[in-house]
């Protein structure tokens, strides 16, 4: 808890305002600061902080973020499996935090003021006031992130769940609760289902505990907070459902695990003084999918493309996506994933049947909870072929249907028929002008008789050559 002369200072500030915005006298003496310093946030200013010094990616081996409301006080990321500690920048007041998973940033606020913190630069970033429709300032006490939209919570008229726009900074209603029954200073959402959840510090009407978020604005009590405990601001979710209860003072972070209902080994904060505000999130997407290579090579009128992953988290897979010359990427097939590993994982996938040209790959990954990131694109030339070439069918006997392909070394009018051994013609598959390259056409031979069958082509290249060639095939039903 603050100093108690800090306490007097924004107390005396706001003795005037208390009439317009109600603070409960029935919450604890803490939750009474925070409300306080909430409503002094949306009468205020915002407070810039030039001065900071940005720290680096620590990836996944440290995926959960922490900071307070101390511009003295670093915020940290923590390795949950050792307790290790990293800083990841000071000079600023957190309130609450968000990670986004598709842009690599944490999202986090001071009272109204929104930020950003790019995970990969390390650059802290003001966004600006953060508003309602009408152009109020609005205080958020926590964030969250979840499928490319960001949340935040107030503890003081109207307490919501809302909807923050971060380009626009205007903040809408999203879960409308009564504004006495809960103050949920931590908000997360579960990766898995995007059940919202809350750590309440409202003693009544519900008491204090963690507790789903319903959309009809109504709680579900899921576990009540450890004994001593009545004031926990920052909360983080995990891809394995672990919840991490943040508190902004020393002792203990909680871990609790949703899916089986307990309580595991605490984290020991890094915290040395009590504040007044904290957030916490879970960052483990900022390298969900860790890969070493990705190249694409051609072979006649195929491109195979080969990919390495040193790790994997929460990974649905790969869409593979193509454009070819001027036109846009588009998603020809999926490559699933092995959801989350630590293990040397490769893949592969064949482009078949291509014409000549210059082509662009990318993959799409895609995580389990609908988020996803482009690699960057690789290029590879299909070179037309050299020269004519009739292939022999396959497979070969058939029944009832058989592929036939053929090289032309420029563009040519093409055609292709089929005979039967008295030399009568059965069907003409080709008879058009094609353009240079590897071309296949199935033969379905399902209405004719079983036999010894022969396949003509003749083609008639622009450049004044031509092509003639017979090969045999043989149907046995």
């Amino acid at each position: 808890m603050k100093q108690l002369f800090s306490i007097f200072i924004v107390t005396i500030f706001i003795s005037g305002l208390l009439v317009a915005q109600s603070i409960s006298s029935k919450d604890s003496e803490e939750t009474q600061i925070e409300q306080a310093r909430a409503l002094a946030a949306e009468q205020l200013p915002p407070i810039d902080h030039p001065s900071h010094f940005p720290g680096l990616s620590q990836g996944v081996t440290y995926p959960l973020f922490v900071g307070v409301d101390d511009v003295t006080i670093p915020a940290y990321n923590i390795d949950v499996t050792n307790n290790d500690t990293m800083s990841a920048f000071i000079g600023f007041q957190v309130w609450g935090a968000a990670y986004d998973n598709i842009n690599d940033k944490i999202y986090f606020n001071s009272g109204s003021t929104l930020y950003e913190w790019s995970v990969s630069s390390g650059i802290v970033t003001q966004l600006g006031t953060m508003v309602d429709t009408a152009g109020a300032t609005q205080s958020m006490v926590s964030l969250a992130f979840y499928n490319g939209v960001l949340y935040g919570t107030k503890n003081i008229a109207n307490e919501a769940v809302y909807i923050i726009n971060p380009t626009t900074l205007v903040a809408t209603v999203f879960i409308d609760y009564v504004d006495a029954d809960f103050d949920f200073g931590g908000l997360a959402v579960d990766p898995t289902n995007g059940d919202f959840y809350g750590t309440n510090d409202d003693a009544t009407p519900n008491g204090n505990g963690l507790f789903r978020i319903n959309m009809d604005g109504t709680g579900t009590l899921i576990e009540p907070y450890p004994a001593g405990e009545t004031d926990i601001d920052g909360l983080a979710i995990s891809d394995s459902r672990i919840a991490y209860f943040i508190i902004d003072q020393p002792g203990n972070f909680y871990v609790y695990d949703l899916a089986t209902s307990t309580f595991l080994t605490p984290l020991v904060s890094p915290w040395t003084t009590s504040e007044v505000f904290c957030g916490g999130t879970w960052n483990s997407g900022i390298v969900p999918v860790e890969l070493t290579s990705f190249t694409a090579t051609s072979f006649s009128n195929e491109v195979t493309l080969l990919w390495e992953t040193a790790t994997e988290t929460n990974n649905s897979g790969f869409g593979i996506e193509r454009k070819f010359g001027s036109s846009e990427f588009e998603e020809i097939a999926f490559v699933p994933g092995f959801g989350t590993t630590t293990e040397r994982k490769s893949y592969s996938y064949t482009d078949k049947d291509i014409q000549s040209g210059v082509y662009s790959y990318r993959l799409k990954q895609i995580d389990f909870d609908g988020s996803f990131s482009h690699t960057a694109a690789v290029e590879v030339e299909v070179t037309a072929p050299i020269e004519f070439n009739l292939g022999q069918n396959y497979p070969n006997p058939f029944n009832p249907s058989t592929r036939i392909s053929f090289s032309l070394a420029t563009d040519s009018k093409v055609s292709l028929k089929v005979f039967d051994v008295l030399g009568q013609e059965v069907t003409t598959l080709v008879n058009e002008q094609l353009t240079a390259g590897i071309h296949n056409y199935n033969f379905n031979a399902a209405e004719i008789n079983s036999g010894i069958y022969f396949y003509k082509i003749e083609a008639s290249g622009v450049n004044g050559n031509d092509f003639t060639d017979i090969k045999k095939m043989i149907l046995i039903k």
